[in-house]
């Protein structure tokens, strides 16, 4: 679905004791697959399949959840979702049509809005009621700024393969009336964590949490679902467990990816909704509800905001993959030096 623009965002930091409950945002192309198997298809054959095929239309089920029990009683948990169907544009960079319903629970109280495409038009949704986006929110939110050899995973911002570490075929399953390649895996907990920005360049407290996960005790599990008939992802579940020892507790903590399609390539048809009031009234929205990314392009930069600006998570996201790319083939101390020029 490249020319539906998905949530790039999909930021949420919810402290405890001092790490993010819950931080996702950027954009890290899939790079590389690992793992086989014996005779006829193996797990990277599948999994090459599955994050390069294309589905033109599909029902997206996105969830993340962070979830954290320390030993001094303290616990916390965070999930933030986006369902709804989308589907391409009729043109290279024409807008497609999506109804995109966003919960965030990771504040406490949950929040719900939707971003609405019909092709030609963009509305948001809150609280029952609807509000027409003029064309510059719209092309913002929507216009689709993918590159054309982007996959739809790479387009939502998660590097998989690079989570999943010594795949194996585990027979099949029905899914959706389709029958799909299963394949399990031990997860890179560092490499997951990294992409979602918990830990690394792009993180909001990178020195805290890098020492803290890093030298934490750490495990995790994957499982994705690829089907036989297109070779198109319908599924992958990745789970994360980390026992972090801080200096005033000890954490458990818990992530977890899910990601779901449905009624793949089947039609899709977004009805414009009725009695939208005008873009003007955008602004009755919270900020808090819509996140830093929404917010800034249906409100506007918040004034005198300081720090470095989300704008665009694509580009943002590619510096840092390139940064993280230097820093593990960096193989002396001057190596390490030029590094720093790609800090974003």
């Amino acid at each position: 679905m490249k020319n539906v623009h998905l949530p790039p965002d999909l930021q949420r930091v919810a402290p405890l004791l001092g790490v993010a409950v819950l931080a996702v945002a950027g954009l890290l192309l899939v790079t590389r697959v690992v793992g086989g198997g014996g005779g006829g298809i193996n797990a990277a054959e599948v999994l090459q399949k599955g994050f390069t095929n294309e589905p033109r239309s599909a029902v997206l089920n996105l969830r993340f959840t962070g979830a954290f029990q320390a030993s001094n009683g303290k616990s916390r948990r965070g999930t933030y979702t986006v369902v709804g169907p989308a589907s391409d544009g009729p043109g290279a960079k024409d807008p497609g049509q999506a109804d995109l319903k966003i919960t965030d629970t990771s504040g406490g109280t949950p929040v719900t809005f939707r971003l609405i495409s019909t092709g030609e038009r963009g509305f948001v949704g809150y609280r029952g009621r609807f509000y027409r986006m003029s064309d510059r929110q719209f092309k913002s939110v929507f216009a689709d700024g993918s590159s054309p050899d982007e996959s739809f995973v790479e387009e939502l911002g998660f590097d998989l393969q690079r989570w999943m570490t010594e795949p194996a075929l585990a027979g099949t399953a029905k899914l959706d009336g389709v029958t799909n390649d299963r394949v399990t895996s031990k997860v890179d907990v560092i490499a997951m964590l990294t992409d979602l920005d918990v830990i690394g360049p792009g993180s909001d407290d990178a020195g805290a949490n890098d020492k803290l996960f890093r030298d934490a005790a750490k495990d995790g599990e994957g499982q994705l679902l690829v089907g036989r008939p297109d070779g198109i992802l319908r599924k992958a579940d990745v789970t994360a467990r980390v026992v972090a020892r801080g200096e005033a507790a000890t954490v458990n903590a818990t992530f977890r990816f899910d990601l779901g399609l449905q009624d793949v390539n089947k039609p899709v048809k977004v009805k414009a909704p009725e009695n939208a009031l005008p873009p003007g009234r955008i602004k009755d929205i919270p900020r808090s509800v819509l996140g830093t990314s929404y917010a800034d392009k249906l409100l506007g930069a918040k004034p005198g905001k300081r720090g470095r600006p989300r704008g665009d998570t694509r580009e943002a996201g590619r510096s840092r993959k390139a940064y993280v790319n230097c820093v593990q083939q960096a193989t002396d101390t001057a190596a390490l030096e030029k590094c720093q020029a790609l800090v974003p």
